[in-house]
């Protein structure tokens, strides 16, 4: 991969996990995870009156449940009540879980209340893997994919050959005019 396409592809990564929020953040986390894992992911739904049993998405070889949360506003209360609303929902509903997943978007980290109500998760649940993904560990996930994954996921990018030949006579001309 050329140097022009590995910044382009950086960039987009980064710039999909600020502006994407709601489910347009879950529909990337499971684009990449798809990327990265292949068919190993599963991408879950909300169906019907059951919803997604607390689960958005899941990592069939380490039996991972994924709960992403990615909201235009933060509000410290209901942070703390969806984290524990979702993995007790999650621990009920989904009997092959090993580790429960929070992924989020809060680039400045998190609430220490947050903080605190995962902490408690682990030592009240001692036998299961319980952790926060923050942005930068999603953007760590896409650093080593191959092109053809990368292009999946943030389309095709300009490449150093292409750049190296614009040519940029007639704007020359215009900035001396």
């Amino acid at each position: 991969m050329d140097r022009v396409a590995f910044w382009w592809f950086r960039a987009q990564a980064e710039l999909a996990l600020h502006k994407h929020k709601a489910t347009a953040f879950q529909d990337h986390i499971n684009d990449v995870m798809e990327a990265v894992h292949g068919t190993d992911f599963v991408r879950v739904r909300p169906a019907g009156n059951v919803g997604d049993r607390k689960c958005d998405g899941y990592l069939q070889s380490t039996g991972t449940v994924f709960q992403v949360y990615a909201p235009t506003v933060v509000k410290l209360a209901t942070w703390v009540n969806k984290i524990d609303e979702d993995f007790t929902g999650a621990k009920a509903q989904w009997a092959t879980m090993r580790a429960w997943t929070f992924v989020h978007n809060q680039h400045d980290g998190l609430p220490a209340d947050v903080t605190q109500a995962l902490l408690k998760l682990k030592t009240d649940h001692p036998d299961l893997i319980i952790e926060p993904w923050p942005p930068t560990h999603l953007l760590e996930l896409t650093a080593d994919l191959p092109e053809d994954k990368l292009v999946r996921v943030f389309g095709h990018p300009p490449r150093e050959q292409e750049m190296r030949v614009l040519d940029r006579s007639d704007s020359v001309g215009d900035v001396a005019s």
